[in-house]
């Protein structure tokens, strides 16, 4: 069966299977925590804290069964609210705690009022995932505390504060953190430090009506555009993750393809000496973003085509009632045309294909490296746990898969054993991918561009034989010199819309640098300094993706006429 007719086949069955609706890969809300040290009633804040994670599930997210919630707290683990929150948090399924110190540790410890305080902190930081963040050297104290307040707040999605509502009354205070957090126009959630009861929520926007969303979807909204707020831009980024933990796939179909990719790979790693399940922690969630990234590709590119087709088309058809057929009635087949024109446009601005292909696709080639990173990254610094709130879905997801890679899996000590590995199970592959796909694109811009030309070339001539020729010969060119521009204009569309010639020059480049690297890779000495190039192959393969998805992100369909 060959590649058209497998997705064709995997689109069937994906009519076929059922919406997953167990738990998938969860979304991380990041939520930090500033507020006073001295509370009149703890037991109130905590049951508010409490309320407040029952808001973010229930009314800002809108949680489903197929995504479930998951936190991380960032906390400067202050006597008082910041340890309350934290252990509130904590309690939450798959919780995570960031420690945030505006001090080192050992400096910051002296504010503490008690030892039972200290070792709190203490037990405290113990639960946290990763070593803190703490500034190398002590500065002022409200000046470092200002400093941390704002740092947290740089990473969080939600700032919770447990505050008085009593402005500043010095530099890095609560007060101080809350203005900061409001600049940023950050949603923050006031728990009142004095008024037992009241907490003041971020206001939810209204979901826009039908008419907006449909004509926003088409860029067709001449009024005032409607703004997204930080909290809008949260749940639609949880919504997209929701989307992709319920497509419909069949299970069979991923156990399939897992056994198919580990068909490869093990054996490299079985030579290597390296435990062959390396790969298995990923490899569930790999397959499915594959899976799921040609369907929706397959779904775009075959829209897209029959988009410019049926335009073309339906100029071609009033032509012909024009010039030979003389009956109103045929241009009804010209309107069917348009109604599927816009019909497939609605769908493709609505279902969002080209959305999902290029958000799946990027997700499914970073967890294609995911192993061989965490084999890179074994005994070694962690990937970059630099969060950034404004990160999209897929990146998200990558850093919760990342989580279940195992500890610690030893890699061999000899170098030219381990540069065999990374060549045969991964760089080498990659670099036979790009080559390939560099003269596949490269093939399909000729071949466009060679019709473009040859369009071209036959309307001028039918141009001209319509001046030299009568009756029935002259009709046929002008028919022709209507029809031919509206095919050849749908040939450059949809040559423009893929943007083969750029991308076969993307693929050609990255396939020469990853060659570089993997020559110079079998030259080091030493298995640290072949990790080092794997992971400068890496970070080539991660630059590749990143350049890609920038340059389909905004390749949308377009009404075409």
């Amino acid at each position: 069966m060959g590649v058209a007719g497998q997705e064709l086949w995997l689109l069937l069955e994906s009519l076929t299977a059922s919406r997953a609706d167990t738990p998938g890969v969860p979304f991380r809300a990041r939520v930090g925590v500033t507020g006073h040290r001295t509370l009149e009633d703890p037991e109130s804040v905590a049951r508010r804290i409490e309320g407040v994670l029952d808001w973010i599930e229930t009314d800002v997210l809108q949680q489903t069964k197929a995504t479930p919630v998951a936190y991380t707290v960032f906390s400067a683990l202050a006597e008082g609210a910041d340890r309350i929150a934290a252990r509130v948090m904590l309690e939450r399924r798959s919780a995570e705690l960031r420690a945030m110190l505006p001090l080192p540790r050992d400096e910051f410890t002296k504010d503490f009022r008690t030892e039972e305080s200290r070792a709190e902190f203490a037990e405290l930081l113990g639960r946290a995932v990763d070593p803190p963040n703490e500034p190398a050297q002590a500065e002022a104290r409200p000046e470092a505390y200002a400093a941390g307040g704002r740092t947290l707040v740089d990473h969080v999605d939600i700032l919770i504060a447990v505050w008085d509502h009593e402005p500043p009354r010095g530099v890095g205070g609560t007060a101080t953190v809350v203005e900061y957090a409001r600049r940023k126009e950050l949603p923050i959630v006031v728990i009142s430090a004095v008024e037992p009861d009241r907490i003041d929520f971020p206001p939810l926007t209204v979901r826009p009506g039908l008419t907006y969303r449909v004509l926003d979807r088409l860029d067709l909204w001449m009024g005032e555009r409607r703004e997204e707020t930080r909290l809008d831009g949260l749940r639609q980024e949880y919504r997209r993750l929701d989307a992709f933990n319920r497509e419909r796939l069949r299970s069979q179909r991923v156990e399939t393809g897992c056994e198919r990719e580990r068909a490869g790979p093990p054996s490299a790693a079985r030579e290597a000496g390296i435990d062959e399940s390396f790969s298995d922690w990923a490899l569930p969630f790999f397959v499915r973003a594959d899976l799921l990234a040609r369907l929706c590709q397959w779904k775009y590119t075959r829209v897209a085509f029959v988009v410019f087709l049926a335009a073309a088309s339906a100029v071609s058809i009033a032509a012909l009632v024009e010039i030979y057929w003389h009956n109103e009635n045929f241009l009804l087949i010209e309107v069917g045309l348009m109604v599927i024109v816009f019909a497939l446009v609605l769908y493709a601005r609505w279902g969002r294909p080209h959305d999902r292909w290029i958000s799946y696709r990027s997700l499914a080639e970073n967890l294609r490296s995911a192993p061989f990173l965490a084999l890179i990254t074994a005994g070694g610094p962690d990937r970059d746990r630099d969060e950034d709130p404004f990160e999209p879905w897929f990146q998200r997801a990558f850093s919760e898969v990342w989580k279940q890679r195992p500890a610690g899996r030893p890699v061999p000590d000899d170098p030219d054993v381990l540069a065999e590995f990374f060549d045969s199970a991964w760089i080498g592959g990659q670099i036979a991918y790009h080559g390939k796909v560099s003269r596949q694109f490269n093939r399909r811009h000729r071949v466009l561009t060679g019709l473009i030309y040859a369009t071209f070339l036959a309307t001028f001539f039918s141009a001209v034989l319509d001046l030299a020729l009568a009756d029935f010969g002259a009709r046929l060119f002008v028919l022709l010199a209507i029809s031919l521009p509206a095919f050849g204009a749908a040939l450059s569309g949809y040559r423009e819309l893929r943007q083969y010639g750029l991308h076969a020059e993307r693929y050609r480049r990255a396939r020469n640098r990853l060659e570089d690297i993997r020559v110079a890779m079998h030259s080091e000495n030493t298995p640290d300094e072949v990790k080092s190039r794997a992971a400068g192959a890496y970070a080539v393969m991660l630059e590749e993706n990143l350049d890609w998805f920038g340059v389909l992100e905004f390749a949308d369909l377009e009404i075409v006429i």
